[in-house]
């Protein structure tokens, strides 16, 4: 039976693969695309305009003979590029879906982000040179926000969700439970992320002393914690379409998980 790190190389491999026939052939298509209209397609419009304002006829065969003797380096310079581009997008498959972390993949992606900005800057018309300056920053917004959301966050059930996510993924960068309910000590000493706990002290299904019992684990581990119990709050504090809500709780308790996750996730 194949082990679970071949199974993995295979997968990688094959996801590679794909990617690099996928871009391979698209590219391809494009530059046949290019090639036949712009040497078949200029040398009509030469035969036309020569005809139609009565020129040399030398003209149409001189251009003709310099499209033949051009045709082969238009052609291979083409291909290099898209060889260039093909490689680096299997590479950047290969490099991405090998990473055993969230950021990682995403530090990664930027090689193929890299390819596609050479590629629009080696056309140099002014119209891909916008594209590339645009294709940059989008980039470098979206790419921001994922690492700002690397962690997780989630509230009531799935509070609990993250601490068990915690507990036995080691790729994930940060975590925040809303009133999600505690793990036991020992297990909270073996969680693989910083935690923050945001809690209710009036919360009837998660007694206080549960969240400071949790705290102890993670304390004794000296792993990175808080855990937050805001006095006169409720279950379901942030939630503002209940009777629970809790505006001065919820507002701190928001700055406090976007501090949290700035601190481990973006550094």
């Amino acid at each position: 039976m194949a082990s679970q790190s071949t199974i993995i190389r295979k997968t990688v491999g094959g996801a590679a693969w794909t990617v690099f026939t996928s871009i391979g052939s698209r590219i391809i298509g494009a530059v046949g695309t290019i090639v036949v209209t712009y040497f078949i397609g200029t040398s009509r419009w030469c035969k036309e305009v020569s005809e139609t304002y009565g020129l040399d006829p030398q003209l149409v065969s001189r251009s003709n003979h310099l499209k033949r003797r051009t045709f082969p380096w238009a052609v291979t310079s083409m291909l290099t590029v898209v060889g260039v581009v093909a490689l680096g997008g299997a590479a950047e498959a290969r490099l991405q879906l090998a990473q055993d972390g969230f950021k990682r993949i995403l530090a990664y992606s930027a090689v193929s982000t890299l390819g596609s900005l050479v590629l629009l800057l080696g056309i140099g018309t002014p119209l891909a040179i916008q594209a590339a300056m645009l294709f940059l920053f989008v980039h470098a917004l979206y790419k921001g926000a994922l690492f700002l959301v690397a962690g997780a966050r989630a509230l009531a059930p799935g509070g609990r969700l993250v601490l068990m996510t915690a507990l036995v993924d080691d790729r994930l960068g940060a975590a925040v439970p809303w009133y999600g309910s505690p793990l036991t000590a020992e297990q909270a000493g073996q969680v693989k992320a910083p935690i923050l706990g945001l809690y209710g002290e009036q919360d009837g299904g998660i007694p206080a002393a549960s969240v400071r019992a949790m705290q102890q684990g993670p304390d004794a581990a000296g792993i990175a914690n808080e855990m937050v119990i805001y006095p006169g709050a409720q279950h379901a504090f942030f939630n503002d379409t209940r009777p629970s809500y809790h505006p001065q709780a919820a507002a701190d308790a928001w700055q406090r998980a976007l501090a949290w996750f700035r601190k481990y996730l973006v550094g």
